[in-house]
């Protein structure tokens, strides 16, 4: 696949400029000049989709005022949502007031639970008729939750974390069948919040329980002459069955970094020694469990 189709396959995640984020995140929340740069620069590169949330802090105002001051980025834009609150419709009539739309691309349950109770479903059913809303989605973690909506057809896109830890082959087979019954796949956590980053000596508390499977990967790596951002990010891209791959960054810089790392071709022979890499621990893929608060 050539390099700008590959690029098309990116979305900007923007919970980094909203709230400091992630295990490698030494810099904080970018101020507003640099999410700017970082907006401009992804629209200008090919990106053209951002995901976003009702609980990532100032994220959908950062973006509205970009929005409002460059109109020739014209983002599709997803966002996600919590049940708790006011309606489901005043949160979306927010969200759409500070992103400075009259539509978003996708609207997503934020929790499960929120999915699995059912109070919200007719009146985001309701959302998308009017006109509010282009697709209805979710946000998941595992697999059993990928399971629970693989036969919703109101269900129209699915964001679940997927990287060279969590990538299993029963993952892989449900989201192939989740894209052959025609729904959307999103994929966020290719890096898993910066761990991949890390030195395995380097790891705290329960995290340490990855170091065997990091000191893995460093030397999958070596033995194949590549950088952990090139494996990470391009061992999502290259996955036939996920359309987007969600990645966020603090600055530009990385953001650029990333693009650069994007190749047309993954070897063959690399996927197949990745996929021998296990974490012991699978509870540990899950930032949840890492005993520091953390927002998807």
């Amino acid at each position: 696949m050539k390099q700008s189709e590959l690029i098309k396959k990116l979305a900007l995640g923007t919970v980094q400029l909203g709230l400091p984020y992630g295990v490698n995140n030494f810099s904080g929340k970018p101020d507003q000049h640099e999410s700017f740069g970082i907006l401009s620069t992804a629209w200008s590169k090919g990106i053209d989709l951002l995901d976003s949330a009702e609980a990532y802090g100032d994220s959908q105002q950062v973006i509205g005022s970009f929005i409002e001051s460059h109109p020739e980025a014209n983002f599709s834009i997803v966002s996600k949502f919590s049940s708790a609150g006011p309606s489901i419709s005043d949160g979306c009539a927010r969200s759409l007031h500070q992103l400075r739309q009259s539509s978003i691309y996708a609207y997503l349950y934020h929790r499960f639970a929120d999915y699995q109770g059912g109070e919200v479903h007719a009146e985001l059913c309701k959302l998308k008729r009017d006109g509010y809303v282009k697709k209805i989605g979710i946000s998941l973690y595992g697999e059993e939750e990928l399971l629970a909506v693989l036969d919703d057809d109101d269900i129209e896109l699915i964001q679940i974390p997927f990287n060279i830890f969590d990538a299993s082959p029963t993952k892989q087979k449900l989201l192939l069948m989740a894209k052959q019954r025609g729904k959307e796949i999103h994929v966020r956590s290719v890096f898993l919040q910066g761990l991949f980053f890390k030195q395995p000596e380097s790891l705290p508390g329960p995290l340490k329980g990855v170091a065997p499977a990091l000191r893995q990967l460093q030397n999958c790596l070596e033995r194949h002459s590549i950088d952990v951002m090139t494996a990470c990010l391009n061992h999502a891209l290259h996955a036939p069955f996920i359309d987007r791959v969600v990645i966020g960054v603090e600055r530009t810089e990385q953001l650029l970094i990333n693009l650069s790392s994007i190749r047309e071709e993954l070897s063959e022979s690399l996927t197949v020694d990745l996929a021998r890499i296990e974490v012991a621990d699978r509870t540990l893929l899950n930032p949840a469990n890492w005993n520091t608060p953390r927002t998807r």
